[in-house]
This record gives structure tokens, C-alpha cells and sequence, in this order.
């Protein structure tokens, strides 16, 4: 898209088409916002303006402040982004564009929510939703409810939030995995604010589907690009390899040509063959000249077509390598997320026995042990402590991200207990002793004789590096 829209700018500057001129910069400019590059976008953006301004084009004006507005967005210019998509709402107030002001509406409502003023963000996205045409854009329909659900929140009306969020949440699912996954994470932050924390993991977990579906997508496009570029070189190469064939053989034909028309002149002028050999002579010595040059530009392209098909080569493995650095970093994601699992489970588990403990420190007091109110409590905090599947559902997901792990650990020692399984699984997610006795509710001496034991079973030298060891399995 960039080459090509590049390209049509050229040709319109060429021509000096001014029209098609500022299409060209307002093109430009949208697509490197798209490819994260917001300064390259506002020189573009800059360079549009006299020419929108001379033209008068509403269109092309309402898209040019619409790109500039969002483009001061993402530098952090919310005051320059403000003033910029209200000219962009004013042109397409005059024109009667109801698309056009649903989407000034939307990114004016995520301008107030960047600088804090959520009554106005939300008055924005309100009256940006009600402008909107559901069908023609549903991704910018979910954007703008997740918009308003995130300003509701600021301003503590979270079941209003719920709604819309939810109503983003659907809409989204078939038409953008992105906005499904933004509208998921507005969901676990009201979930996390009403202390439901089942239904906090439960988003968790929808997100991180959310996060492997866009990696796995952004991962199949890009092999289908990187096949796509490496088959249109092989293509050009094998067009440019039968054109210099081409070449060849006609040379080939001309050499036989002259030499034919050489032997019947030679055979129709006998008289004159010292005039003809001399001739003869000159032509031969032209034509090896001629073949000579012909050989050396025929190496010389032979040998840019080599460096070239080199490089292509190189490309391929770096984009292998690019392919391999993405992979490490997803496997990175899951192990962040695997923490923060864990960190919920053992936060919850802390939180209920701390419950407990103070009911228990209630119940001394006259009266209140006998009651039922009390008892009905107190047994389900209890419950609740022994129902607590925190630890198997991190197990699961552990295997999940390292499912060779456990194998590999048991082909050194099969002895192992499960509380010392789990123990292997945190410092192999990366976690201080520290955290793993927060983890472990142990004292950190306890959890430096616990690996000092492991390294013992795992027949580890006192030099040995446990951490490294238990790093490298699986």
C-alpha cells in the first residue's frame, strides 16, 4: 500500500494534479499513523495544507483536520487534537456527513479521556454513537462504546460501564478481534472494582485467547507477505534468466546469418576475395568485439541477479529471526501471564484466610458466635478456602506454555513432591526467592532449604546453579 499510494503521489505531482495531490499527502499520512510513525504522518499532513486550503474541497479538508486531530493523539497534542477534529466536525456538520461526524465524535471523545475529562468524553461518544451508522463501521461502533464504558468508569456509574461494555464486547467478537480484546479488559477492570474475582480470571483468560488469536493472525500474514515477495522474486528471476536465453539464441542466429551471406558472396564474387577476406576480417574481429561486450554485460547482469537472490536470502533469515523473536516474545507474554495467575490465586487464597481469621477474632464477642448470620458467613469463607482450585488451574496453564517441562524434571529425579513441582515451576517463570515464599506463604529461609534439598534430589553440585538448571528444561 505504501509503494503504490507513493507512487500515485509522484504521478499526481507529475502532472500537478493538485486534487489528486492531496488525496496522495492524506492518504500518506493516514497510512503511517496506521504503521506507528506519527511524525512521518504530520510532515505529510503539513506539506497537504496550503493545498487543501487553495482547493476548498470539503472532503478532502474534513479528512486532512480529521488526520491531523488524530495524529496530534498519538504524539500527546490533546489541546492541537481538539481544535483540529472540531474544524474536521465543522466541515462535515456543513455537508451533512453523519459518518464523518460520528468519527470526529469518537476520537474528540478520546481526546477527552487522555486529558481527564470524562463528562465531556462522554457527552462525545454519546452523541458520537448516536450519529453512527452500525452497519457501515461496527468496529468503530464497538470503539466508541468502549470509549463511553471507560469515561462512565471515571466517573463512577460502573453499571452503565458494564453495559456498554458489554454491548462492545459483543459487537466486536465478528468483526475485530482487537476491539473484542479492549472491551474484554474494560470488563475485567469493573469486574476487578465489584471484588468479583472469578469473573476477573474469567476475562483474564478471554484476553489472553484474545492476545494468542491477534499474534497468531499478525504471524500468518506475515508468512503469507514474506512467501508472497520470495515467489515474485523467484518469478522475476526465472522472466529475467528466459529473457537473457532470448537474447542469446537471436545472437547466435545472427552469427549464422552473416556467416551464410559471407559464403555465397565469397562464392558469387571470386574475383574480388582479397576484398571480401579483408572485409571478412574487419566484420570477424567487429563481431568478437561485439560478442565480447555482449559476454561481459551478460556476466555483469548474471552477477547483480546473484547478489540480489544473496540478499533476498539474507532477508529470509531475518525475517526467520524476526519470526523466532516473536515467538520468544509471546512465550515471555504467557509466562507474564502466568504470574499474574498465580499472584491472583495466592492473593485470593491470603485475602479468605485473613477473612477468616478476623471472624474467628470476631466471634468472642457476646452474642455474635451463636449467630446465624455468623455461622452462614463463616462456613462459606471456609468453603470457599477449600474449594480454592487456584493451584491446579496455574499447574494447567503452566503445562500449557512449557508442556515438556514436568517430563524433562522427572527424567532427573521422579520423586519429586508436588508442592516441590511447584516450587521448580515459579523460579522457572522467573520469580526471587522472595516472591516465591510470598507465593509459598513460607519464610525465604525456608525456600533456600527447599532448593538446597531439590539440588540435593536432582544430584547438583553445591557449584551448580539451580536457577540455571531449572531454566533450561523443557
Amino acid at each position: 500500500a505504501l509503494e503504490y499510494y507513493t507512487l500515485g503521489l509522484k504521478l499526481a505531482l507529475e502532472v500537478d494534479d493538485r486534487a489528486q495531490q492531496g488525496y496522495g499527502y492524506n492518504n500518506l499520512a493516514n497510512l503511517y499513523l496506521i504503521l506507528g510513525e506519527p511524525e512521518t504522518s504530520l510532515k505529510y499532513l503539513e506539506n497537504l495544507e496550503d493545498i487543501a486550503e487553495e482547493l476548498g474541497d470539503p472532503t478532502i479538508l474534513g479528512y486532512m483536520y480529521l488526520n491531523f486531530g488524530r495524529t496530534q493523539l498519538e504524539l500527546g497534542l490533546y489541546a492541537h487534537a481538539l481544535q483540529d477534529l472540531q474544524k474536521s466536525l465543522a466541515v462535515r456538520q456543513e455537508t451533512g456527513n453523519r459518518q464523518g461526524q460520528s468519527v470526529c465524535k469518537k476520537y474528540i471523545g478520546d481526546v477527552y479521556l487522555q486529558m481527564e475529562d470524562y463528562t465531556a468524553a462522554q457527552r462525545a461518544y454519546e452523541e458520537g454513537i448516536a450519529l453512527m451508522d452500525f452497519v457501515h463501521d461496527q468496529a468503530l461502533f464497538s470503539a466508541a462504546l468502549n470509549g463511553l464504558a471507560r469515561a462512565l468508569m471515571q466517573l463512577d456509574q460502573w453499571e452503565r460501564a458494564r453495559g456498554f461494555a458489554e454491548r462492545s464486547q459483543e459487537v466486536a467478537r465478528d468483526v475485530s478481534l482487537l476491539r473484542a480484546k479492549e472491551a474484554t479488559e474494560t470488563l475485567s477492570e469493573i469486574a476487578r472494582h465489584e471484588g468479583n474475582y472469578r469473573q476477573v480470571e474469567q476475562y483474564l483468560q478471554e484476553v489472553i485467547a484474545y492476545n494468542d488469536q491477534l499474534f497468531s493472525e499478525d504471524l500468518s500474514l506475515q508468512a503469507e507477505r514474506y512467501n508472497f515477495q520470495l515467489k515474485t522474486a523467484e518469478i522475476g528471476y526465472e522472466r529475467e534468466k528466459q529473457a537473457l536465453q532470448f537474447a542469446a539464441d537471436r545472437k547466435r542466429l545472427l552469427v549464422i546469418n552473416v556467416a551464410v551471406i559471407v559464403g555465397i558472396v565469397l562464392l558469387l564474387i571470386g574475383g574480388t576475395w582479397l576484398s571480401i577476406q579483408r572485409r571478412r576480417g574487419k566484420l570477424q574481429r567487429e563481431y568478437v568485439a561485439l560478442v565480447s561486450a555482449q559476454n561481459e554485460e551478460l556476466e555483469a547482469r548474471v552477477e547483480a541477479r546473484s547478489q540480489e537472490l544473496q540478499q533476498k536470502n539474507a532477508d529470509i533469515q531475518l525475517l526467520m529471526e524476526k519470526e523466532k523473536q516473536l515467538l520468544q516474545e509471546q512465550l515471555d507474554h504467557k509466562e507474564r501471564e502466568l504470574s499474574i495467575l498465580a499472584m491472583h490465586g495466592q492473593e485470593k487464597q491470603v485475602l479468605l484466610s485473613d477473612l477468616l481469621t478476623d471472624l474467628k477474632a470476631l466471634s468472642t464477642k457476646e452474642g455474635i458466635a451463636k449467630s446465624r448470620l455468623y455461622k452462614r458467613v463463616e462456613d462459606k469463607v471456609s468453603e470457599a478456602l477449600k474449594q480454592d482450585d487456584s493451584d491446579e488451574k496455574f499447574m494447567m496453564h503452566f503445562k500449557g506454555v512449557h508442556p515438556q517441562f514436568f517430563t524433562a524434571l522427572q527424567e532427573h529425579c521422579d520423586t519429586l513432591t508436588a508442592n516441590e513441582q511447584k516450587l521448580c515451576a515459579y523460579i522457572k517463570l522467573g520469580m526471587s526467592n522472595k516472591e516465591v515464599a510470598e507465593m509459598l506463604s513460607v519464610e525465604l529461609g525456608t525456600v533456600k532449604s527447599n532448593i538446597n534439598r531439590l539440588k540435593k534430589k536432582l544430584q547438583l553440585t553445591a557449584e551448580d546453579s539451580f536457577r540455571q538448571f531449572v531454566g533450561a528444561l523443557g
